[in-house]
């Protein structure tokens, strides 16, 4: 486990192989995004857009609707906020790690606290990133971490950049 800039990865050191079972098999990222903000949604949406790996396959804003869509997208990974209406993100992670085929999941939260870092990997959580002005950067480096480098950023656009409301690039998906 490693503790930087407001986050906590596990499983840092994957080998390529294991890897390799995690993407789907074409190298597209499959993700599946958890936030009871839509604006948020919207906002991570335009981030992961600017990946050309990533497939946004859904979204939810509430807790058990959560669960179920995820589960029935099969998604690699899922960005999941802590705090949700429903059931909460810690309860929604130890639900999808016992899937057959768990993703990935990011903890993507405004909670920096001990305590909510400790509940959300004991629950499973694969990394805990804190919402604020780097989490793009830190969006960025965690998926590197666990799928392997970013494409060129003539490709897929340069993730260093404020993403705002005007961002050209846009991404649709549902939220349901």
């Amino acid at each position: 486990m490693k503790w930087s800039d407001n986050s906590i990865i596990k499983n840092e050191k994957q080998s390529r192989a294991d890897l390799t079972d995690i993407c789907s098999t074409d190298g597209t990222i499959r993700v599946f995004m958890v936030d009871d903000s839509p604006s948020m949604l919207v906002l991570l949406g335009r981030i992961l857009a600017r990946d050309e790996r990533v497939l946004i396959v859904g979204s939810a804003t509430e807790g058990h609707k959560a669960f179920q869509s995820a589960s029935l997208a099969h998604p690699d990974l899922v960005l999941m906020d802590l705090h949700m209406p429903g059931a909460d993100g810690a309860e929604i992670t130890r639900w999808l790690k016992q899937l057959q085929n768990p993703p990935i999941v990011l903890m993507v939260t405004s909670d920096d606290s001990t305590e909510a870092r400790t509940r959300c990997l004991r629950a499973g959580a694969d990394a805990f990133l804190i919402k604020g002005e780097d989490l793009v950067v830190q969006l960025r480096t965690t998926i590197q971490k666990f799928f392997g480098e970013h494409l060129d950023e003539r490709q897929a656009g340069d993730l260093s950049e404020p993403v705002t409301a005007n961002t050209e690039k846009k991404s649709e998906f549902r939220i349901l």
